[in-house]
């Protein structure tokens, strides 16, 4: 492996750890998360990253003022990405975190069904194989809750 790949792997696992250790301080700040409202968890699951993010951003590139438009597409990025969180917690709160999570793990599946519909993109075996076990496990996930569910109100 080249030494660029290894540094961008290096950086890689430090903003994955970043991300688990912000996800800890959140949960350490907010220990009843689930008296806040779903505005307050969407601030603090964003807020505290995102310093962490912005700090890490102005160390690599140091301050400069960017263009109107990126600062649209940001405020427009970051709206839709609130929306989002906020729909996210909302389900969670609704349906449970079980029923949430399949959602959630559906994701990397469509995004990749979508690249390859809309841009031609390759699919691997490795991919393909994947996709069929992420679906397989939602699927019996999901028969399993319905199962426990049906136990539980006998």
């Amino acid at each position: 492996q080249s030494e660029e790949g290894f540094y961008t792997m290096t950086i890689g696992i430090v903003l994955a750890l970043l991300s688990a250790l912000s996800y800890s301080l959140i949960l350490i700040i907010t220990p009843r998360i689930s008296q806040l409202g779903n505005w307050e968890i969407v601030k603090y699951t964003t807020l505290i990253p995102a310093l962490g993010f912005l700090f890490l951003f102005f160390n690599q590139t140091g301050f400069y003022w960017p263009q109107k438009e990126a600062l649209v597409l940001s405020l427009i990025s970051g709206t839709f990405f609130a929306i989002g969180m906020m729909f996210y917690h909302i389900s969670v709160k609704k349906y449970g975190p079980v029923r949430t999570a399949n959602i959630g793990y559906t994701e990397p599946l469509l995004v990749l069904i979508f690249g390859f519909v809309a841009y031609l993109d390759t699919i691997s075996i490795i991919q393909s194989l994947g996709v069929i076990m992420v679906a397989a496990a939602s699927i019996s996930i999901e028969k399993r809750q319905l199962t426990q569910n049906n136990i539980s109100r006998v």
